[in-house]
């Protein structure tokens, strides 16, 4: 179990929460074997918890990195992911734009999907690739 100290206080990343946010994270098409991935998955996971300061100079210490070079190895990982915008969309049940998303918005979706039951992401199985496929159009189109 990962240990991470914010705010004076002790928080612990549980094993079980650490897989699923790497599940969710795999299945929006973000490579694992890109260094952005491991601090993607940490920014994720402690996105509610960072009551000051940034997240990402948190996960930096985790790590001993600073924080812009978490920031730009999370913002390579996000842009070579596939589909990440339309998937993101059929997951959330909201278009975002077919562009290229920011960090901040990736993480704060990811963070939301993992946590927010409303979602039903915990309970069910995410969505084949036609579905997105289908979905991703109309997101697109609700855009223009």
């Amino acid at each position: 179990m990962n240990r991470v100290i914010i705010d004076n206080e002790n928080l612990q990343i549980d094993a079980k929460e650490r897989m699923r946010a790497e599940k969710i994270i795999i299945q929006c098409g973000v490579r694992s074997d890109l260094n952005g991935f491991n601090l993607l998955v940490d920014c994720v996971l402690l996105f509610n918890r960072c009551h000051s300061g940034s997240v990402y100079e948190k996960v930096g210490e985790m790590y001993g990195l600073k924080n812009r070079t978490v920031t730009r190895e999370i913002e390579y990982a996000i842009s070579h992911a596939v589909n990440l915008p339309q998937t993101l969309s059929a997951l959330i049940g909201a278009p975002l734009p077919p562009k290229k998303p920011n960090n901040r918005m990736v993480i704060g979706y990811l963070n939301k999907l993992l946590y927010n039951t409303e979602l039903g992401y915990k309970n069910s199985s995410p969505p084949n690739q036609s579905e997105l496929t289908a979905e991703s159009a109309e997101a697109a189109a609700s855009l223009t």
